[in-house]
């Protein structure tokens, strides 16, 4: 699968066998089509205490990213226009806290814009949450900020670095 063998950094967070492990903590999985191609995928993952992170191992086709750059304004935008509204909604209409996460501190401005766009009530937290389910706290890459519609019960790095 192209989402897998791509040449970006997460290719390997797609591989059948990382995504097997996480499999049984997914309340569910998304695939958007274009005639009977796969666009897009996104999931909806369980972090347990009545939260999930929506747009969980989110995968866009490259010819479907950034298209209002491109000037292809009649393609669908799937975060946007698909998977974050229905993602939230799923978490709100069952009870559970839906938060988005980023690894790359650079990218808040695409969180802005996810809020801005969706007219969602996200609010950005200000600190950084630990998003990894081990307790090997000096991995940087589970050190993520979160965007969320109510409180996230989840390591902060503040809180961690008083206790190291």
């Amino acid at each position: 699968m192209e989402a897998s063998f791509g040449r970006h950094k997460n290719s390997k967070n797609y591989e059948f066998d990382a995504m097997c492990r996480r499999w049984s903590r997914y309340h569910f999985f998304q695939a958007l089509y274009e005639d009977r191609d796969i666009i897009a995928f996104s999931g909806v993952y369980s972090y347990g205490h009545g939260q999930a992170r929506v747009c969980d191992r989110t995968w866009v086709r490259t010819s479907h990213r950034n298209q209002l750059l491109r000037g292809r304004e009649d393609m669908i935008r799937p975060v946007i226009d698909y998977f974050l509204p229905s993602q939230t909604q799923y978490c709100l209409d069952n009870r559970v806290t839906p938060f988005v996460s980023i690894q790359v501190p650079a990218k808040l401005e695409v969180m802005r814009r996810m809020i801005r766009e969706t007219g969602l009530p996200y609010v950005i937290l200000p600190d950084e949450y630990f998003t990894c389910h081990h307790d090997n706290y000096s991995s940087a890459t589970c050190w993520q900020r979160i965007m969320s519609i109510g409180e996230v019960n989840l390591p902060t790095r503040l809180a961690v670095n008083k206790i190291i």
